[in-house]
């Protein structure tokens, strides 16, 4: 178990010590940038998280007083999250814009989210979640690409979504008395239910032929995801090693509303991201991690990783050290 208060800080100072926290880095929860904002800077102030893991569980409770906060196209390339993340909205109500979307959370309903999209967050007043940690392949080996753009809410007053929110709230109610392995099932089984509540999967799976198409994108995708570092990762190959013929590939894709190239872009700009700003990776040069990604040209990756995160590679990296720096003060 972990925990983190704010009660040996005087009340008036606490929303801008979690101000400066958010601002540039916020341990050890998630490494996570963002600007947050109140109407009334100076008012008292009171915010803090628990956080607790069996297995591959991991449950962090927070709560905090009226606050704003923004995640901005920048924030996301300086501080990648390699997870998404179920919200249980526990009190108060949470007001979230993320792409073309505006959710309301009221207490009971649980919101799946990406972090790595762009996002706006509003309370209002006092608010309390728990959030339970999914790991991206988990989640992208069962769901279909594009809920991450505006989240995926699962209202907790009916439904499938009722059932959801409240096994999860179960499951981390639980976790101190559950066994490594059990904690990990149950994670299992959670997911599960989100892919089944996630309403492109559904809609692609209504038929037997639907249900095959999202098992062979799915199928593709994971091929794709182990074979990044290939240079030559074209259409033709990449249909071949799947069995299936270049026209089928391109329709697969067609029905996500992004196209082949366009998603192999992607991934591999999202690894050469969390690379360059992975101490582990620190010692390795700008230019070898992008070779390593499967790109052949830097000029052609320059301009996609600036326009996909708003930001140079250089200066996301330097940003990254001047956090770890931060950290470690």
């Amino acid at each position: 178990m972990l925990e983190f208060t704010l009660q040996d800080v005087p009340r008036r100072r606490r929303f801008a010590v979690m101000r400066d926290l958010l601002a540039t880095v916020h341990p050890p929860l998630v490494r996570a940038t963002m600007v947050a904002e109140r109407a009334d800077s100076d008012a008292a102030f009171d915010a803090g998280f628990s956080m607790r893991r069996a297995g591959d569980l991991t449950c962090v409770e927070h709560f905090c007083d009226e606050l704003a906060y923004t995640r901005s196209p920048h924030d996301v390339g300086a501080s990648p999250i390699d997870c998404y993340g179920l919200f249980l909205q526990m009190e108060g109500v949470w007001h979230l814009s993320q792409g073309n979307s505006e959710q309301v959370v009221k207490p009971g309903s649980a919101l799946l989210l990406d972090s790595n999209q762009p996002f706006r967050s509003i309370k209002r007043g006092r608010t309390r979640h728990r959030t339970i940690r999914v790991s991206h392949a988990q989640a992208d080996r069962l769901m279909v690409s594009g809920w991450q753009r505006t989240g995926l809410l699962c209202d907790g007053a009916t439904g499938l979504g009722r059932v959801i929110a409240t096994y999860a709230r179960t499951l981390s109610d639980e976790i101190d008395s559950l066994t490594p392995h059990a904690a990990t099932e149950g994670l299992n089984h959670l997911v599960g239910l989100l892919a089944l509540h996630d309403p492109a999967r559904r809609d692609r799976l209504g038929s037997a032929r639907e249900s095959l198409r999202a098992a062979r994108l799915a199928q593709v995708c994971r091929y794709i995801g182990d074979n990044l570092t290939e240079h030559r990762m074209t259409p033709s190959v990449v249909a071949i090693a799947n069995g299936m013929s270049e026209r089928s590939l391109h329709l697969l894709f067609e029905h996500t509303g992004e196209t082949f190239a366009r998603y192999l872009q992607r991934r591999r700009l999202q690894e050469c991201r969390f690379m360059l700003t992975s101490a582990e990776h620190a010692g390795r040069s700008i230019t070898e991690i992008v070779f390593a990604c499967g790109f052949n040209s830097l000029a052609t990756f320059y301009r996609a990783f600036q326009r996909e995160f708003g930001a140079a590679p250089g200066d996301l990296r330097a940003a990254m050290l001047e956090q770890e720096g931060r950290a470690l003060q």
